[in-house]
């Protein structure tokens, strides 16, 4: 099942909605611009089946001019100080979420 989401939504409505509509034993997260390589599903899906619950791709490179990359690190570096899971630096929500770990 695929879901659309406009980006009028802001990230955490966006990642409810997502998970709201989604069904089966995983659910991978995937921005439709393609700046995260659809061909990682692949991996994504190995480390899902070794018995991972979350599965995050990190990003090396981000399209963006250096004030915006700037913006994007800084943010990722709070939002892992507040979080109530570990979030890996610059992962963005390039994922594979377990069902049992995204349905609690």
């Amino acid at each position: 099942m695929v879901s659309s989401t406009t980006p009028q939504f802001r990230f955490p409505e966006r990642l409810h909605q997502r998970h709201e509509n989604a069904s089966g034993d995983a659910v991978i997260l995937l921005d439709g611009d393609l700046q995260d390589p659809p061909e990682l599903i692949e991996a994504f899906t190995k480390k899902w089946r070794e018995g991972y619950q979350v599965v995050y791709g990190n990003r090396v490179k981000r399209e963006a001019s250096a004030s915006m990359q700037f913006f994007y690190k800084a943010f990722y570096r709070v939002f892992q100080k507040v979080a109530y899971v570990p979030i890996p630096l610059d992962a963005g929500d390039f994922s594979l979420l377990d069902a049992a770990w995204w349905m609690r």
